[in-house]
């Protein structure tokens, strides 16, 4: 969040007993005791489908109210496949508008999406994520990113997070997955959004591999990720549960209305 200060005045003066946040393409400031009081709501979405969320134009959905259910959804990562990193390279890495990489990742990684907002809507805070995964290796990237989608189909980069499989329980104690049931990961570190998201505008949720030329490369054999090579790659089947035992959802951070 940032805000304009008054000229002469000190950084000290001007955030004392505030902070201030405010929203793209709005002229309006919000000012709050704390980051956490900017969020006037903070509402779960449901994830659920039919078995399909594979693809990006036949996801799964979004939706307030009680879990959704539905068979589970899965996708395979084989870090073998070193064909998106041309494609990457070919990016800029600040762009929050290009859906190249999305497009290019369609059947490797899960899609979902809200109802269309029937009004602008302030979206003000942190997201945060609790899905059930199941994985068949010890360990694995995850990376979850939240687009708004316009009503002509543009995207619009709002926040991500991201988990190393054997860190989810701690950051500083790593414990492989021993198990192929599903286990709760709790995405809690969504960087901070605010942004009022146009009428007919939906949300969407892509889950998938940490597959990344800009981040370290896990090859998920469940060895120390910097010794790791090619020769300890192994493929992984990652499925994603949002039965009613295994509720998954998007805590989707409203802020006050007008």
């Amino acid at each position: 969040a940032r805000g304009r200060f008054k000229h002469g005045s000190n950084l000290s003066e001007n955030l004392r007993g505030s902070r201030v946040t405010s929203q793209w393409k709005s002229t309006t400031w919000r000012y709050a005791a704390t980051l956490d009081a900017v969020t006037a709501v903070s509402t779960p979405f449901f994830l659920g489908s039919t078995g399909d969320a594979a693809h990006l134009f036949a996801g799964g959905t979004l939706e307030p109210g009680a879990a959704a259910g539905g068979r589970p959804d899965a996708y395979v990562y084989d870090p073998r496949n070193t064909g998106r990193a041309a494609l990457e390279e070919s990016v800029d890495p600040s762009s929050k508008v290009d859906q190249s990489l999305l497009f290019a990742g369609d059947g490797k990684q899960l899609v979902y999406h809200s109802a269309p907002f029937p009004a602008a809507t302030e979206i003000s805070g942190s997201f945060r994520l609790s899905a059930w995964l199941a994985i068949d290796r010890p360990d694995t990237d995850f990376i979850v990113t939240v687009y708004e989608i316009d009503p002509d189909g543009h995207s619009i980069w709002l926040s991500s997070d991201q988990i190393r499989a054997r860190y989810r329980n701690s950051l500083r104690h790593a414990e492989l997955v021993t198990t192929r049931a599903p286990l709760r990961y709790d995405f809690d570190r969504f960087t901070f959004v605010s942004r009022r998201v146009a009428k007919g505008s939906r949300l969407r949720l892509v889950i998938g591999p940490n597959n990344s030329i800009y981040t370290e490369k896990n090859y998920n054999s469940g060895k120390p990720v910097a010794t790791e090579t090619m020769a300890d790659a192994r493929p992984v089947t990652v499925t994603l549960f949002h039965d009613r035992t295994h509720p998954s959802a998007l805590v989707v951070p409203f802020g006050r209305s007008e």
